[in-house]
């Protein structure tokens, strides 16, 4: 008669814990195993590359956060994808300790409030290995060259994604060549609201300068979408 033989969470090696970490968030792996054993908590510090999203949290569980894992781990921290308005305003306010993001590849902030925009640009240059960025600002964003001159020091820039108001291809054009020799990816969200036949044949006009070799030779291509009909 065989006997049934039953393998325990503790049985998995070490190897096997990181290949599945390497799948889940970070915040998961904290709060689902860091209070279990010393085990687990060594192989937590252990993790070099860390994955975190941050969005339908409450301002005291973030604080939590901020205080038990950004600043602990931060140095590890790979992507970071937030997005609650507060949490860019406790991150990149005057009052914040400088975050160090030494390892940061990848960085999503979706609902930025201009007021912090700016804080968080001043940071990027402090992120040597920052490849990916996403910035969806919930304002209308004045003075957009100084914020575009900032994007564009990043040396090893691959993907950029921007969200706020400005269509001219000719300046993008401009900046891509001389700034972003790297740029593989270009996801750009330009939105209205207007009333006036004059206003959208303007922008329609504006998005067609996109129809260039320029952007066809890097296969990158335009749509918009006007009264629920979307044109190519």
């Amino acid at each position: 008669m065989s006997k049934e033989t039953i393998t325990y969470l503790e049985d998995l090696s070490n190897e096997i814990f990181y290949e599945i970490f390497d799948f889940l968030d970070f915040l998961y792996i904290y709060e689902a195993f860091s209070n279990l054993n010393i085990r687990f908590q060594n192989l937590i510090s252990s993790i070099l590359s860390i994955k975190m999203k941050l969005s339908s949290i409450s301002k005291s569980t973030f604080q939590c956060y901020y205080t038990q894992i950004i600043i602990p781990y931060q140095y590890k921290i790979k992507s970071l994808h937030l997005t609650n308005p507060f949490i860019n305003e406790i991150l990149f306010s005057s009052n914040s300790i400088e975050l160090k993001f030494i390892r940061l590849e990848t960085l999503i902030l979706d609902k930025i409030t201009y007021e912090y925009l700016g804080k968080l640009l001043n940071h990027l240059i402090s992120f040597p290995y920052l490849s990916s960025l996403v910035i969806i600002c919930v304002d209308f964003v004045p003075n957009q060259n100084i914020f575009y001159c900032q994007i564009f020091r990043l040396p090893i820039l691959k993907y950029c994604n921007l969200s706020w108001r400005r269509i001219d291809s000719n300046r993008w054009k401009r900046l891509i060549l001389s700034y972003m020799p790297h740029l593989r990816i270009f996801d750009f969200l330009f939105y209205t609201s207007s009333y006036s036949n004059n206003d959208i044949k303007e922008y329609v006009a504006q998005i067609d300068k996109f129809n260039s070799p320029f952007w066809f030779e890097r296969e990158w291509f335009f749509k918009y979408h006007i009264e629920n009909k979307e044109y190519r």
